[in-house]
């Protein structure tokens, strides 16, 4: 994955979502109707999601740390919030490969990413 760190190597990845242009773009080409009930159901949803991270990170639950990134790709996904997508990939596979100390890291960056886009689309 181009831009993520792998293994043990620090987070280098700077580049972020624009979640506003983003959007624009998505009601160019989807409207306003349904990019808003994209907002909506992020708004709504998302606050409960980074609970539960922060409570599996919390416990060292890194199954559940898993199955939460992985069901928050395919929403990442929709809004083509790419960098958050990629963030969560990488906790899989951090997840996969045993690397718990990195699967905590990369939660961390994961769950402020999406108190970012949440206050930034909200």
């Amino acid at each position: 994955m181009k831009g993520l760190p792998t293994n043990n190597q620090p987070s280098t990845f700077d580049a972020k979502d624009d979640f506003h242009a983003i959007l624009d773009e998505l009601r160019e080409k989807e409207g306003d109707y349904l990019v808003d009930e994209f907002i909506k159901i992020f708004s709504n949803r998302i606050p409960t999601d980074i609970t539960h991270l922060i409570e599996s990170r919390k416990n060292s639950n890194f199954r559940e740390l898993k199955q939460k990134a992985h069901f928050l790709s395919t929403t990442l996904v929709t809004l083509k919030f790419t960098h958050g997508r990629l963030l969560a990939s990488e906790i899989e596979n951090a997840v996969d490969s045993e690397d718990t100390t990195r699967a905590l890291k990369l939660t961390d960056q994961f769950i402020e990413y999406l108190n970012k886009a949440l206050n930034t689309i909200s």
